[in-house]
Protein backbone atom coordinates (compact mmCIF):
# COMPACT_ATOMS: atom_id res chain seq x y z
CA UNK A 1 0.00 0.00 0.00
CA UNK A 2 1.01 3.66 -0.15
CA UNK A 3 1.37 5.88 2.43
CA UNK A 4 -1.88 7.97 2.10
CA UNK A 5 -3.83 4.22 2.09
CA UNK A 6 -2.28 3.04 4.82
CA UNK A 7 -2.68 6.68 6.78
CA UNK A 8 -6.26 6.49 5.77
CA UNK A 9 -6.81 3.08 7.28
CA UNK A 10 -5.08 4.20 10.43
CA UNK A 11 -7.49 6.84 10.74
CA UNK A 12 -10.70 4.87 10.13
CA UNK A 13 -9.23 2.38 12.95
CA UNK A 14 -8.79 6.03 14.90
CA UNK A 15 -12.50 6.51 14.96
CA UNK A 16 -13.41 3.08 14.91
CA UNK A 17 -11.60 3.10 19.13
CA UNK A 18 -13.49 6.85 19.50
CA UNK A 19 -16.75 5.39 18.33
CA UNK A 20 -15.87 2.21 21.06
CA UNK A 21 -14.34 4.55 23.88
CA UNK A 22 -17.91 6.82 23.66
CA UNK A 23 -20.19 3.85 23.78
CA UNK A 24 -18.27 1.67 26.03
CA UNK A 25 -15.31 2.06 27.37
CA UNK A 26 -15.42 -1.18 29.26
CA UNK A 27 -15.80 -3.11 26.71
CA UNK A 28 -13.05 -5.71 25.99
CA UNK A 29 -13.85 -4.50 22.37
CA UNK A 30 -11.76 -1.04 22.62
CA UNK A 31 -9.13 -2.71 23.11
CA UNK A 32 -8.45 -4.64 19.80
CA UNK A 33 -9.97 -0.94 17.91
CA UNK A 34 -6.41 0.06 19.59
CA UNK A 35 -4.42 -2.91 18.64
CA UNK A 36 -6.02 -2.22 14.80
CA UNK A 37 -4.59 1.76 15.19
CA UNK A 38 -1.24 0.16 16.88
CA UNK A 39 -0.64 -2.15 13.64
CA UNK A 40 -1.29 0.37 11.42
CA UNK A 41 1.55 2.91 12.65
CA UNK A 42 3.93 -0.45 12.86
CA UNK A 43 2.90 -0.76 9.40
CA UNK A 44 3.46 2.78 8.54
CA UNK A 45 7.05 2.28 10.36
CA UNK A 46 8.24 -0.52 8.33
CA UNK A 47 7.07 1.09 4.82
CA UNK A 48 8.95 4.15 6.14
CA UNK A 49 11.77 2.18 6.95
CA UNK A 50 11.92 -0.10 3.74
CA UNK A 51 12.17 3.73 2.04
CA UNK A 52 15.25 3.86 3.98
CA UNK A 53 14.02 6.60 6.82
CA UNK A 54 16.58 5.65 9.42
CA UNK A 55 15.71 7.11 12.67
CA UNK A 56 17.88 9.53 14.87
CA UNK A 57 20.74 6.96 16.25
CA UNK A 58 21.29 5.98 12.91
CA UNK A 59 21.90 9.08 11.49
CA UNK A 60 24.40 9.73 14.57
CA UNK A 61 26.18 7.11 13.56
CA UNK A 62 26.84 8.03 9.92
CA UNK A 63 27.62 11.15 10.95
CA UNK A 64 30.04 10.56 13.02
CA UNK A 65 31.17 7.26 12.67
CA UNK A 66 33.35 4.97 9.44
CA UNK A 67 32.29 1.53 10.37
CA UNK A 68 34.28 -1.18 8.05
CA UNK A 69 32.40 -4.31 9.11
CA UNK A 70 34.11 -6.94 6.88
CA UNK A 71 37.44 -5.83 9.36
CA UNK A 72 35.88 -5.17 12.35
CA UNK A 73 36.81 -1.59 12.55
CA UNK A 74 34.93 1.60 13.68
CA UNK A 75 36.34 5.15 12.80
CA UNK A 76 36.03 8.33 14.24
CA UNK A 77 34.98 11.09 11.41
CA UNK A 78 34.61 13.59 13.76
CA UNK A 79 35.69 14.52 17.35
Amino acid sequence: DDIDGLLAKMEEEIREFREQRIMDAEDPNILEELADVANFAFLLYAYLRARGVRDTKERFIDEFMFIVPEQGRVYCKKT
